[in-house]
């Protein structure tokens, strides 16, 4: 016989307790509850309800220390506090069962809102907080409004936030499921290309005959075509249309000016290019409470492009949780038979593993080993494994929420680099090659993979890096001071067992690998010793914490002016985010140009839009530099002066036409902003990026074809200056803030390596040699120095600017006179021409 406790009364209370920590203790106590806490959690709860009152906190805990509790008991004592509608939200819904079971073991009153269906009617009481999914809170139909909307939020798996919303704003027409509409996008977006070549290139996309998987079109086809897309999307506000379509279409509708249309052979995505995250009130509303929770996500880029802000002092409890014993292996590093049946084979004989992939297409290399499941059968064949002693599980595009501890899995291959699945973050990798701007991305996928089936610390697993792709991306040092402390440790562990053991060839890794999982004692006593021993080169940490601080408070700056854009703001709102990312770009450019170049292309579309061209053909001019010469803008009209017609003129002359190409106003402004790039050429205090990009622009105004190799490719020099009229180059390395007198072996090396990278990739080019700009004037004996490198101090670049200041008011004078045919050969054989200028640097031999 059963009995109804619920009607019985309870003496009242003055008041709820709101104390996480106290929470817990007065919560019933039911079958399978948690003991206690943990030192982690425990940690996490008390900062947190230390500064509880703040808008935003971000709680960083490993995977497997146990972050889902911290989520709950800081939801609920919100729920107390507030007494209002707390919502903790999750990736999916598995993870929104999961988090549900959690409630239960602690004793938690809840509500689920998953598949259009409520649980119960607490929440819409006000008596127990909502667990429910990202989506079903951001999506433009939410029932999270009016009377239920939010009052605070706990994000769980922040991470992989920006997907999401990037979802809910992301209109997808496929080939296969809207024909009709496909081709009439495709049709559209053809016939709207002004450039010829860049209409040529999107038919070969379109036809799968590309090199690139899919491409861009130019970033003001959405306001040329608005009355198009308008009639083209009418019939998607229908009760009864597409939801794939109609969901996001809610959104975007209308704001097609904000959007970039990406194209592949079978889909053409709409999507702004920044996210607008706060045109929704969850994230820019200063009354609610926002709890970011997550195992990876630092306050830094990918937090800033998620929710366009950075939280201070971020909650990280010192815990061990999650950080397990790995060893890496590379497949680059083994020969012999094919990785699939040699390697990975022979480990599966004796082991069970994942294969991770990022699509379906490399899965199919892995298809004699294991096939994915599609997504109605994850779960179900996701548990089968965990209790299977053998076989392989091929894990397509998923970073997270798949825990497989112990022996649930010991071995994972990881196959090919973690990208996302929008187009346009794959136009931004494959073809604009914006490595910077997405470095972050993928060093947080990464991590990810590694921690899924690494859960404590005495957990240890064996991991495989089976695609050149991703063997060449860990092989970077700017890559891996992104990763977390131990992971970057590991790796670079991993790569001296290979050498150090002479592990070249699958047969050697198989017994190392299984020597590990057996746990060999000398194995798990060089692990602890080298581990300790190890550091990281701080001068590449540093230089890629500049970088990447740099590029988070432009992103910062993006996504308010992109969300000022689409509520509509006024027009002073607007201009002030504006003015805020366009004063960010110099330094944005300093750390990462061609990110800054990404940012000039919208900007430049947003000033054509409103009918600003001389500003819009500046961006658009910058972004052709700072990315690829090729991008599908807008160019301005040739300028002819005096008979004189641009395409006569020297590329150094062309650049002048350009700055004086509007009235006195703007050629004003055109100079200022000149100088303010070329500022830190002078400016002691400057940053060795930051001096980088000057360097760089001063080479463009001089007509070169100037570049950052190190910084948009991750080898190379500093700064590129190439001739394309004489076929000459010379490469820079800035030494700026190098406070030794000579450079040493190291230095010089680098420049070995900078003399080889030139000699490779810029063939029929004639090298002038590699110049190190500091204060040291000599090598160190031992070092050994070539007769190609020189010494040249930070002086004669200061002097050269100068130089061309003068020569800009002498030109500004000569175009206002008619007096054209020194802007005609300026840079060709006179005293800017590249030989020229290198001799003025006064370049010292230091062999």
């Amino acid at each position: 016989m059963s009995f109804d406790f619920e009607n019985i009364p309870v003496p009242g209370r003055k008041s709820e307790e709101v104390e996480p920590r106290a929470i817990l203790r007065s919560l019933p106590v039911r079958s399978g509850a948690i003991n206690d806490l943990w030192d982690g959690q425990a940690q996490a709860l008390t900062r947190w309800h230390a500064q509880r009152g703040r808008s935003d906190n971000l709680i960083l805990l490993n995977t497997g220390a146990g972050k889902t509790i911290v989520g709950l008991l800081i939801a609920e004592s919100l729920r107390r506090e507030l007494r209002g509608n707390v919502v903790y939200m999750c990736a999916n819904n598995d993870l929104v069962a999961q988090v549900a079971k959690e409630a239960i073991r602690l004793g938690l009153e809840h509500t689920i809102r998953a598949e259009s269906n409520w649980s119960n009617d607490l929440f819409e009481k006000g008596r127990a907080i909502c667990i429910t999914n990202y989506q079903a809170v951001l999506n433009a139909f939410t029932q999270f409004k009016g009377s239920q909307r939010p009052d605070a939020v706990i994000l769980d798996d922040a991470h992989v936030a920006e997907g999401i919303i990037r979802d809910q704003f992301s209109i997808k027409v496929t080939k296969a499921g809207q024909p009709g509409l496909f081709r009439e996008l495709i049709n559209l977006i053809q016939q709207s290309e002004a450039a010829p070549s860049w209409r040529a290139k999107l038919t070969q996309v379109v036809a799968g005959g590309s090199n690139y998987s899919c491409l861009m079109a130019s970033p003001t086809f959405g306001a040329t075509a608005r009355n198009q897309l308008n009639a083209l999307f009418d019939p998607f506000h229908a009760r009864d249309a597409d939801p794939s379509i109609k969901f996001p279409l809610a959104h975007v509708y209308g704001k097609w000016d904000f959007c970039a249309f990406c194209v592949s052979k079978d889909e053409v995505e709409i999507s702004p290019p920044a996210l607008p995250a706060l045109a929704n009130r969850v994230f820019s509303d200063t009354a609610v409470r926002r709890v970011y929770l997550s195992a990876t996500l630092e306050e830094g880029v990918d937090f800033a492009r998620a929710f366009g802000r950075q939280v201070a002092d971020p909650i990280r409890p010192d815990v061990d949780a999650g950080n397990g014993e790995r060893l890496i292996l590379f497949s680059e590093q083994l020969g012999g038979d094919s990785i699939e049946e040699g390697l990975v084979g022979r480990l599966l004989a004796n082991q069970k593993l994942m294969i991770a992939v990022p699509s379906y297409g490399q899965a199919t290399r892995w298809k004699a080993l294991g096939t994915p499941p599609n997504p109605g059968q994850f779960s179900a064949r996701l548990d089968t494994f965990r209790t299977s002693t053998n076989g392989a599980f091929v894990l397509v595009g998923r970073y997270d929420g798949i825990d497989l501890p112990n022996e649930d899995c010991r071995v994972m291959v990881l196959d090919g680099v973690p990208r996302g699945t929008s187009l346009l973050e794959r136009f931004t990798w494959e073809y604009l090659d914006l490595q910077g701007d997405l470095r972050s991305r993928i060093a947080t996928r990464i991590t990810q993979l590694f921690g899924r089936i690494i859960r404590g610390r005495v957990d240890h697993g064996v991991f495989l890096i089976a695609s050149r792709a991703l063997n060449n991306w860990l092989g970077s040092d700017r890559n891996l001071a992104l990763l977390p402390d131990l992971l970057r440790n590991q790796l670079k562990l991993g790569s001296t067992v290979h050498e150090s053991l002479k592990v070249k060839d699958p047969d050697r890794a198989v017994e190392l690998a299984q020597g590990v999982l057996a746990r060999q004692e000398g194995w798990t006593n060089f692990y602890s010793r080298w581990l300790n021993a190890f550091e990281f080169d701080e001068e590449v940490m540093t230089k890629s914490q500049q970088q990447q601080m740099a590029i988070s408070k432009a992103a910062v700056n993006w996504v308010n002016y992109w969300s000022s854009l689409w509520l509509g703001d006024s027009v002073d709102t607007l201009r002030n985010a504006r003015e805020l990312l366009e004063n960010q770009l110099p330094d944005l450019a300093g750390a990462d140009a061609r990110s800054a170049g990404w940012l000039n292309m919208w900007l430049g579309a947003m000033y054509q839009a409103s009918g600003e061209e001389v500003h819009a053909n500046d961006h658009f001019t910058r972004a052709r530099n700072r990315i690829r010469a090729e991008l599908p803008l807008p160019r301005a009209p040739a300028v002819e002066r005096g008979g004189l017609r641009e395409e006569d003129v020297s590329p150094m002359g062309q650049h002048f036409l350009s700055v004086f190409r509007g009235g006195t106003i703007e050629a004003n402004n055109a100079i200022n902003r000149e100088d303010r790039a070329l500022a830190a050429l002078s400016d002691l205090a400057a940053s060795p990026p930051q001096f980088e990009e000057a360097a760089r622009y001063l080479g463009e105004c001089m007509g070169f074809e100037s570049s950052r190799p190190d910084n948009e490719v991750g080898s190379g020099p500093d700064v590129l200056w190439k001739c394309n009229r004489t076929n000459v180059v010379v490469g820079l390395e800035a030494k700026t803030h190098k406070t030794s007198n000579a450079y040493n072996k190291a230095d010089i090396g680098q420049a070995y390596q900078h003399l080889a990278w030139i000699a490779e990739n810029c063939g029929g080019f004639r090298g002038l040699g590699v110049c190190l700009v500091g204060e040291p004037t000599m090598a160190t004996a031992e070092s050994s120095p070539s007769d190609d490198m020189f010494s040249v101090e930070r002086q004669s670049f200061v002097k050269i600017a100068a130089a061309y200041a003068d020569l800009r008011a002498n030109v500004r004078e000569a175009l206002g006179a008619s007096k054209l045919s020194q802007v005609a050969k300026l840079g060709v054989d006179d005293e800017w021409s590249l030989e020229a200028i290198f001799a003025k640097i006064s370049p010292r031999p230091l062999a």
